[in-house]
């Protein structure tokens, strides 16, 4: 090895958030309005229908844990940041933790047909998200040179993501009843 080869420097909280403050900004953001918008009890106008403020709650849930996923991810290696940042690192991935299982297990006890609703709807946005990625990637429309063929595939491929978002949705049910009853 030669020795006159330049030591990298740890990354410290303070060059770390100067980089991300924007996204720490939008995550505390997110967070107060899912408080905000819980805090805020508007009208019930339907009886079948929760009122708006459980939607609004629940949006700017998906939203902050979306956004504390892209700053976990944009976290340095663990031999690259120093102890405090990796400190700060395990402290506001536990802080994000414990919202997740206070809101879910709030939620699921409160309004279980509701929670089931977001369930459904999370998991039908990341499974269509997949298919249609893997469907543009692998050209999958354009497989069969007979249009006819080519549209019976796509139609069947889309009703097995379909059953697949179904299958997925029975587990994530079960498996919050076992956990959290």
């Amino acid at each position: 090895m030669p020795k006159n080869k330049k030591k990298k420097k740890l990354q410290t909280i303070n060059s770390f958030l100067k980089k991300k403050d924007k996204l720490i900004t939008a995550l505390g953001v997110f967070i107060a309005l899912t408080i905000f918008s819980e805090s805020v009890k508007m009208p019930v106008v339907n009886v079948n229908f929760r009122s708006f403020d459980d939607v609004l709650s629940y949006c700017f849930f998906s939203c902050s844990i979306l956004i504390w996923i892209e700053l976990w991810i944009t976290f340095p290696k663990e031999k690259e940041s120093k102890l405090t940042l990796k400190f700060f690192k395990y402290f506001i991935s536990f802080g994000s933790l414990s919202l997740v299982i206070i809101y879910i297990s709030t939620y699921y006890i409160n309004y279980k047909p509701f929670f089931d609703i977001g369930i459904l709807i999370t998991l039908m946005t990341v499974v269509m998200k997949l298919y249609f990625y893997l469907v543009d990637k692998y050209r999958l429309h354009s497989l069969f040179k007979n249009k006819i063929i080519s549209i019976i595939s796509f139609l069947a491929s889309f009703v097995a993501a379909s059953l697949l978002i179904l299958l997925l949705y029975g587990i994530a049910q079960n498996l919050i009843d076992f956990l959290l009853i």
